[in-house]
């Protein structure tokens, strides 16, 4: 991979000037700057994708999770972000910065495709929305009381795991 340069003495040489040629092959090259492209032109998204309904509602799961991400239109449930507050985090920030400098560079090396690299990037993303939901790290106000006693837990936006399992990526 890469440019290959090489270069030859001719066999006409007169004194201290000589002839020579530089043969580059730019093939490596090439291919880096198509993967490059590619990483350019595709995105990995990190959601709330499921257009299923949940049980206990007239909401989509998608539906809900935006609810809940962004609250309701009459403050009747409150904002409790999952999603933004996750990639709002510092240490999340800086651990997906430094993959995403791993994986750029295997895709440009050809050690890995564009798809591939995407993927351990939503794999890694979805991953830490689901530790804020299961942490209780969701920004927003504490729950009620009388929401507490009812769920017997404190932990906001999980009483059975279905919005922790609906959490997912995709490539667009």
């Amino acid at each position: 991979m890469g440019a290959v340069v090489s270069s030859y003495h001719a066999p006409y040489s007169r004194g201290d000037c000589s002839v020579s040629s530089v043969k580059v092959n730019l093939k490596g090259w090439l291919n880096v700057k198509k993967q490059i492209a590619g990483l350019a032109a595709k995105s990995v998204r990190v959601g709330v994708f499921s257009n299923e309904r949940h049980p206990d509602s007239d909401y989509s799961d998608a539906e809900l999770a935006a609810l809940h991400e962004y609250g309701s239109p009459k403050g009747m449930i409150p904002e409790r972000s999952f999603l933004r507050s996750t990639l709002e985090r510092k240490d999340v920030q800086e651990r997906v910065t430094k993959l995403m400098g791993k994986v750029s560079g295997q895709v440009a090396a050809g050690k890995t495709s564009v798809t591939e690299a995407l993927g351990v990037l939503g794999e890694v993303l979805a991953d830490e929305v689901k530790e804020t939901l299961e942490q209780n790290k969701t920004s927003g106000p504490p729950l009620a009381p009388e929401t507490v006693e009812r769920k017997q837990s404190d932990t906001k936006l999980v009483d059975t795991g279905r919005l922790v399992d609906k959490v997912g990526w995709v490539i667009k």
